[in-house]
């Protein structure tokens, strides 16, 4: 199964401030080959340096390090989380 890494990007960007780059969403796209193979990119923007959105062929999801969360970060996280979830439901 993959994804549209474009709109992953779109919706990171939205949600973090921070621009990707075309092998994030070239990386992004690529099918998921089976169980255990995932896709995950750490990035900054508004998480700091734990920011991190993970593929896993079913769901799709930001984190960050607990000890960087925050009340403003959690709920960023979850307006992402959202989003990434309605992605994966339309490409089921």
């Amino acid at each position: 199964m993959s994804i549209d890494g474009e709109r992953v990007q779109e919706i990171l960007e939205a949600n973090f401030g921070q621009g990707y780059f075309a092998a994030f969403v070239a990386y992004m796209s690529e099918p998921i080959r089976g169980s255990g193979d995932v896709r995950e990119w750490r990035f900054m923007g508004n998480l700091g340096f734990g920011g991190k959105v993970t593929w896993d062929g079913r769901r799709c999801w930001v984190s960050c390090y607990p000890e960087h969360m925050t009340p403003e970060r959690e709920q960023l996280i979850r307006n992402a989380n959202r989003e990434l979830k309605e992605l994966v439901s339309v490409h089921a």
